[in-house]
């Protein structure tokens, strides 16, 4: 009996071994990333928002409603977008440090995902606030809270994917969009 199982033992492995290796297409990889190696520009500007800037050519802008500043920029070939919002601070009520932190209360909802979450100050001409860039598995890597230097009007900012792929793989992506996001800070205006 037990030489029986040997030998069906010895015979299972050399017939195993006895084919070639036949490389075949693997069902899960990494997504392929072309990111582009020149960068055109337009510059966004409507009569009823009190700000522009510039963007990326290849992206698409799109609106909420014609007469608001709830701007979406999508980046199709990276399954992202930019959701760009503004609100006067006079019409609220409340100051301009009630709305940053309401902002900075959002930004760290994020904190159970995040592995790290990084705020930075930005100081433009046209205005200052705070970077908020996230690493981990979050939708959003970057967010933005911006205001004017009169402490007038404020733009917040946030990119997320529309992907589950993970986020190592959309590191260069991110690396990108990021560098986008600070041309568009800075070109942007507003308006008198």
């Amino acid at each position: 009996m037990q030489g029986f199982l040997l030998l069906s033992c010895v015979l299972l492995l050399l017939s195993g071994c006895s084919d070639e290796y036949v490389p075949f297409p693997r069902k899960y990889a990494y997504p392929r990333l072309s990111l582009p190696t020149e960068t055109t520009y337009k510059i966004f500007e409507t009569e009823t928002c009190p700000f522009s800037f510039e963007y990326p050519a290849f992206a698409e802008i799109s609106r909420n409603s014609p007469d608001s500043c709830w701007v979406n920029i999508r980046f199709p070939q990276f399954d992202g977008t930019l959701h760009v919002n503004s609100r006067e601070i006079g019409g609220s009520g409340l100051p301009l440090e009630a709305h940053q932190e309401e902002h900075r209360r959002l930004i760290y909802n994020h904190a159970m995902k995040a592995a790290r979450i990084i705020p930075s100050p930005i100081d433009f001409p046209s205005g200052s606030g705070v970077k908020y860039e996230m690493t981990g598995e979050v939708g959003t890597p970057i967010q933005i809270f911006f205001h004017d230097k009169d402490g007038t009007e404020t733009v917040t900012m946030s990119f997320y994917y529309q992907s589950a792929v993970k986020n190592d793989s959309l590191a260069p992506i991110t690396t990108y969009v990021k560098a986008q996001i600070d041309h568009l800070m800075e070109t942007f205006t507003w308006k008198e």
